[in-house]
């Protein structure tokens, strides 16, 4: 048997109380959000890894056995998980579920001892099917990841839709040709008369001290004026949820085609009433209207900052 390593035990329960932590509604722990789901199916491979080798009832099985026993295992510990999480502010969620069985099946077939009990080009097409399905879990997260590498790289462009991924940034809108042809691309955001209709940014990283100008392009695609409110507020203001005079908020009326808006960041930070707001830590930037009266069309371009 192989040897255990270790505290091996330990750590793979102290990874498992991260299940039952709130870390979505937690911007400081935004930027980590596309890890959550592959790290189901990594954190039950470990497991499965764990328990063909460590335990002796499971590995002395044959490899069509450990299959069944690791299914069974894996399916019922995911579950549990999932309902245990109705106390808390977790959300039970049947996707979760399918990439712990994902995670313990891929590992079972690529770190099985028993593996070599079946033929090679079964063991090869098992193999095949289980990386593949582990990229497919795991590329959701790689392209995030990728995207707040260039975003890092790029600042401080908040956002100028020029390259992939960029739309992944806002809560809504898609990414089309620049409307008036006068730039390369923009997100385009289609509002309702809901109470409140817009885009959110909520992908924001960087110190926004030692710059000047909040710099955005809005094009208001109808004849008619378009209010708008910019909305603009730090990690403290979402961690305490706090109130309306917490926050930057300002309505601007926006004319036919492009308009060009620019920000004081010294104003943005004086907006809380009762504090300066923490420009090295801006959680969120939104763009909505409120109480329309008919369904209008705003784009999005050229978020930056300026010295």
């Amino acid at each position: 048997m192989t040897p255990r390593p270790p505290y091996a035990a330990a750590l793979l329960f102290t990874a498992l109380v991260l299940f039952f932590v709130d870390f979505d509604s937690n911007y400081r722990w935004r930027l980590l959000k596309p890890l959550f789901d592959p790290a189901h199916a990594l954190y039950f491979g470990a497991v499965a890894i764990a328990l063909v080798h460590w335990q002796p009832a499971l590995r002395t099985l044959s490899f069509w056995r450990q299959l069944i026993a690791i299914t069974l295992i894996a399916g019922s510990a995911g579950a549990f998980i999932e309902l245990a999480q109705a106390p808390t502010s977790r959300s039970a969620s049947l996707a979760d579920i399918g990439r712990d069985l994902l995670g313990a099946l891929a590992a079972l077939v690529c770190f099985s001892p028993r593996r070599a009990d079946i033929g090679r080009l079964p063991r090869q097409t098992l193999t095949i099917f289980a990386v593949a399905a582990l990229l497919l879990v795991c590329y959701p997260a790689a392209r995030d990841l990728l995207d707040a590498a260039i975003a890092a790289a790029r600042f401080p462009v908040l956002a100028d839709f020029s390259t992939p991924f960029e739309a992944d940034r806002w809560n809504r809108g898609v990414v089309v040709p620049s409307p008036a042809g006068d730039t390369s691309s923009a997100l385009c955001v289609q509002l309702t008369t809901e109470r409140y209709s817009g885009a959110t940014m909520d992908r924001l990283n960087g110190d926004w001290r030692g710059y000047r100008l909040l710099h955005l392009r809005l094009y208001n695609e109808g004849p008619a004026p378009l209010p708008v409110t910019l909305k603009v507020f730090d990690l403290r203001h979402a961690a305490s949820q706090g109130d309306y005079h917490d926050r930057y908020n300002r309505v601007y009326q926006l004319a036919a085609g492009w308009n060009t808006v620019e920000v004081p960041l010294a104003e943005i930070e004086r907006a809380p009433r009762r504090r300066a707001m923490d420009l090295r830590r801006i959680a969120e930037l939104s763009i909505f209207t409120v109480d329309l009266d008919a369904p209008r069309r705003l784009c999005i371009d050229d978020v930056r900052l300026t010295r």
